[in-house]
């Protein structure tokens, strides 16, 4: 994408589908101003549904995929530890970005497929792959992968950090 659209027509002589282009880029970048402003107000509920951003955003999971969560499991099939987390406001796309739906799989989709690809791949290897589900709410810690559904104890330590 060419962020040239933010630019004035007048300079770029943009025409056509360069400038349909632009004025959504525009557009896009009218709403992100909007949220941060409404960020730095302290709104507790935030508009931003309304831009060809979010739309390109929301298919660009395989390349958030790719770029960012991928290198972090080819990591970890290497020894090292890797979390993944989603924090954001209710309804901000959690839950959608996590597990995804039929037609479009979340992260824990393709992590789970990437996973038990390399394992598959190595056949001369055995793993054992342990994988929590966590979600914090008010508070409150669940693992949604455990069927007793118990809940876990928030523990605080010297620093008062919270685990």
């Amino acid at each position: 994408m060419d962020l040239a659209g933010s630019e004035r027509v007048s300079l770029t002589k943009a025409a056509g589908e360069r400038l349909k282009e632009g004025a959504n880029i525009n557009k896009s970048l009218s709403v992100l101003g909007n949220v941060i402003r409404q960020l730095s107000e302290g709104k507790e509920f935030i508009s931003y549904r309304d831009s060809k951003l979010t739309r390109l955003l929301s298919q660009a999971l395989g390349d958030v995929y790719g770029s960012v969560v991928k290198p972090l499991v080819d990591s970890f099939m290497e020894g090292f530890n890797a979390t993944i987390f989603a924090y954001g406001q209710t309804s901000s796309g959690k839950t959608h970005t996590i597990l995804g739906n039929k037609t479009d799989p979340g992260l824990f989709q393709l992590v789970s497929n990437q996973l038990f690809q390399h394992v598959a791949d190595q056949v001369d290897k055995r793993y054992l792959i342990r994988c929590s589900y966590i979600e914090i709410y008010n508070e409150k810690i669940n693992d949604l992968l455990d069927k007793s559904n118990q809940g876990l104890t928030m523990r605080r330590y010297q620093r008062k950090c919270a685990a």
